[in-house]
C-alpha cells in the first residue's frame, strides 16, 4: 500500500509531508502479498498517547483552596526568566492599552448616564464601559408600583407584577417601538403580586400574592394548577399539606426542573414537586435564637442547588444543605437588627459569598467560609421592604436599588465591585423607590421595577443584544379611520321599523324555544294529598287524621257561617263556651255604656 492510497482514506487535515519520511513516534510494518513492499504507517500520530493520561482529582472540600494555590506556585516555577528588554516592551504595551481605555471613556462620556467614576490607588479597576447603561426605555402599563419581575432564560419574555394585582406580559420578539404589553391577567382579585419565577425551560411560571396558595401558570397566562394550603389548627408544620400563613417568596430549583421552593410567615421553607399540587415534598423548619418560630421573609438557592439561604424577621441569616434539611449548616442570629426584616439574600455566581439587605438600611457581604463576621458593611442604603440585589453576567459587579418616600427623594441604582466592594457608579432613576432589579446574563440588559408603576430597561447598542433592541427596528402602525376628512354620515333607511320586513313566525318560535325565560313552563296548581300549600304528608298529619281531630279545610266556605254553627252548641253546653259568652256580654255592655255617654253629651250641648 503506497502513500497515495493512504491519503484517500484519511481527511485532508491529517495529510502531512512527514508521512513520507520516517515515522515520528514509531512504525508498524505492513506487507503487501502482491508486491512484497513494506509500508510504514504513523499510527501514533492519529492516536496520541495523551488520551490515556489521568487527570489529577481536585480536593473534595469545596471550601479548600490549597490545591489551586499549589498549582499557581508550580506554574510560576515553570515560567522561564525574561530579559529586561521583553519586560520593557510589556510595560509599553500596558501603558498603550490604558491610554486607549481612557480615550474610549472620554469619547463615551457624553453618552453615559451620571458622572465618570474615580478609582483609588491600588484598586482593581472595573471598566466603566462594561456597564450597559447608555440608553434607556420605559415600559408603561401598571397603575401602581412594580413589586415583582421575572424573565425567562432565553430572554424573550418578561413578566411584571404590581400592587394593582395584575401581571403584564412583554414579548420582546413581537414588540413594536411603542413597547406595549400584549396580555395581562389577575391571579387573585385585590391581592398584590409579591413574587414571580420562571422555570428553566420557560414553559411555566409561578406567582404568589401574599395568600396561602402558590399558583402555576403557562407562558400564555393560563392557570395550570393551584397548590394546597395547610390546616392552621395543626401545631406540627410537617403534618400540614401546605403553608398556613402568607407566602413571601418563590423560586425554581436550578438543577431539578420539576421542583420549586416557597418561604412563608409560618416559619417554614417548603419544597414542592410541580406535578403534585396536593402536598409538599420536603419541609425546612426555620427557628429563631430561642428555638421558636419566626417569619421567613426571603430566600435564595445556589447555582449548584445544594445550599438554601434564608433571611428572617428577627434579623438572622441561615444556610441549609439539601442533604440535611433538619438543621442549618450555617447560621448567624445577629446578622442584622432584630425586628428589621431582611428583604433579600443573594448568592454570588461562585457561591462563595452572600449579599444581604435589611430594613435597617444596611448592605452586608458574607463569606460562607467565615460566617460569623461580614466582609463588608455598607450603611445609609435606604430600604423599605422591597430592596433586591442582582449580579452582572460575569460576577464582577453587583447592583442594588434604594427606596425613598413617594415624591420626597430620588430612587437610585448603585453599582459595586464584587472584589473590592467599592461603589463604582450610581444612577438617578425616578422620584419613587427602586423595588426590584434584574441583570440578564445573555441579553446584558438591566431591568428596573419602580414604585411609580414603570419598568425601565437599560441597554447598550454595542454590549447588549436582542431584548428591547428587537423592538427598536419595528415601527408601530398608526391607527386611522380610513378617511382623510371628517367622518361621513351614513343613512340606512331600511333599518327603520317602517321598512323592516315582517318577522317569520316559525323563526321567532324556534328562537323563543332557545330562550330559557320565554320557553319556561308555568307552574301547575297543587294537586293530590297535602296541607298548607305543601304536597305530601308527615307523621304528625297521619296521627291527626287517625285520631279524627283533623278536618279538611274548604277554601270556598264563608268564615261567618263556620262561626254561627257553634251558637247552638254554646246554648246546649254552656260550660265549654262560658268564656266566649262572658267576653261577648262584656263587649255588649261596653257598647251600651258608650251609647249612653254619647246621648248625654248631646243633650248637654243642646
Amino acid at each position: 500500500m503506497d502513500d497515495d492510497s493512504l491519503r484517500s482514506y484519511f481527511p485532508s487535515s491529517f495529510k502531512s509531508n512527514k508521512m513520507k519520511n520516517k515515522p515520528r513516534y514509531g512504525k508498524k510494518k505492513n506487507v503487501d502479498n502482491d508486491k512484497g513492499i513494506e509500508d510504514s504507517v504513523d499510527y501514533d500520530r492519529f492516536f496520541p498517547k495523551q488520551l490515556g493520561k489521568k487527570r489529577k482529582k481536585r480536593s473534595k472540600n469545596r471550601f479548600n483552596d490549597t490545591y489551586d494555590d499549589d498549582l499557581d506556585i508550580k506554574r510560576e516555577k515553570k515560567k522561564p526568566k525574561k530579559n529586561c528588554e521583553e519586560e520593557d516592551d510589556k510595560e509599553d504595551t500596558t501603558e498603550r492599552n490604558d491610554n486607549e481605555k481612557n480615550e474610549e471613556l472620554e469619547e463615551n462620556e457624553d453618552d453615559m448616564i451620571g458622572p465618570v467614576p474615580v478609582f483609588e490607588e491600588g484598586q482593581e479597576e472595573v471598566s466603566y464601559a462594561q456597564l450597559p447603561i447608555t440608553n434607556i426605555i420605559e415600559l408603561i402599563g401598571h397603575e401602581n408600583g412594580v413589586t415583582a419581575m421575572a424573565i425567562d432564560n432565553t430572554g424573550t419574555r418578561l413578566i411584571t407584577g404590581s400592587k394593582d394585582s395584575k401581571i403584564k406580559f412583554w414579548h420582546f420578539a413581537g414588540m413594536k417601538s411603542n413597547f406595549q404589553s400584549f396580555r395581562e391577567i389577575e391571579p387573585e382579585e385585590g391581592h398584590p403580586i409579591i413574587g414571580l419565577s420562571w422555570n428553566q425551560t420557560g414553559s411555566h411560571f409561578l406567582s404568589i400574592t401574599g395568600g396561602l396558595r402558590p399558583r402555576l401558570f403557562t407562558k400564555e397566562g393560563l392557570k395550570a394548577s393551584e397548590f394546597a394550603k395547610g390546616d392552621p389548627y395543626l401545631h406540627d408544620m410537617s403534618n400540614t399539606k401546605g403553608h398556613v400563613a402568607s407566602v413571601n417568596g418563590v423560586l425554581w430549583d436550578p438543577i431539578i426542573f420539576e421542583e420549586f421552593l416557597t418561604c412563608s410567615s409560618d416559619s417554614t421553607i417548603r419544597i414542592w414537586n410541580g406535578r403534585n399540587e396536593k402536598r409538599h415534598k420536603d419541609i425546612i423548619k426555620v427557628k429563631n435564637k430561642r428555638n421558636g418560630r419566626t417569619k421567613v421573609n426571603c430566600m435564595d438557592i445556589s447555582s449548584t442547588g445544594d445550599m438554601i439561604a434564608c433571611g428572617t424577621f428577627d434579623g438572622s441569616i441561615q444556610v441549609f444543605s439539601r442533604k440535611k434539611l433538619t438543621r442549618p449548616k450555617l447560621k448567624n442570629f445577629d446578622a442584622h437588627e432584630n425586628e428589621k426584616e431582611i428583604s433579600s439574600v443573594k448568592f454570588s455566581i461562585d457561591n462563595q459569598t452572600i449579599i444581604s439587605r435589611s430594613c435597617d438600611n444596611t448592605l452586608k457581604i458574607w463569606d460562607i467560609r467565615k460566617f460569623k463576621q461580614p466582609l463588608e458593611v455598607k450603611h445609609d442604603i435606604d430600604n423599605y421592604g422591597f430592596g433586591s440585589t442582582a449580579f452582572s453576567p460575569d460576577g464582577s459587579m453587583f447592583l442594588v436599588g434604594t427606596s425613598v418616600p413617594l415624591d420626597r427623594g430620588i430612587g437610585k441604582l448603585l453599582f459595586f465591585d464584587s472584589k473590592t466592594f467599592n461603589q463604582i457608579h450610581s444612577i438617578d432613576i425616578s422620584s419613587s423607590s427602586v423595588n426590584d432589579v434584574l441583570w440578564h446574563k445573555s441579553l446584558n440588559q438591566i431591568i428596573v421595577g419602580c414604585g411609580d408603576g414603570t419598568t425601565r430597561v437599560f441597554y447598550d447598542k454595542k454590549l447588549s443584544k436582542k431584548g428591547v433592541l428587537l423592538g427598536l427596528k419595528k415601527k408601530a402602525k398608526k391607527r386611522t379611520d380610513g378617511y382623510a376628512g371628517n367622518k361621513p354620515v351614513i343613512y340606512n333607511p331600511h333599518a327603520l321599523e317602517l321598512y323592516r320586513p315582517e318577522a317569520n313566525k316559525e323563526r321567532m318560535r324556534k328562537k323563543a324555544r332557545k330562550d330559557p325565560k320565554l320557553s319556561r313552563k308555568p307552574d301547575l296548581p297543587i294537586q293530590g294529598p297535602g296541607h298548607g300549600g305543601q304536597i305530601g304528608s308527615c307523621a304528625t298529619q297521619h296521627l291527626v287524621k287517625s285520631v279524627g281531630v283533623y278536618t279538611p279545610h274548604d277554601p270556598t266556605a264563608d268564615p261567618r257561617e263556620s262561626l254561627y254553627k257553634y251558637a247552638k252548641e254554646s246554648e246546649d253546653n254552656p260550660f265549654l263556651f262560658m268564656s266566649y259568652k262572658f267576653n261577648n256580654n262584656n263587649e255588649k255592655n261596653s257598647k251600651d255604656d258608650d251609647n249612653d255617654n254619647t246621648d248625654n253629651n248631646n243633650n248637654n250641648d243642646n
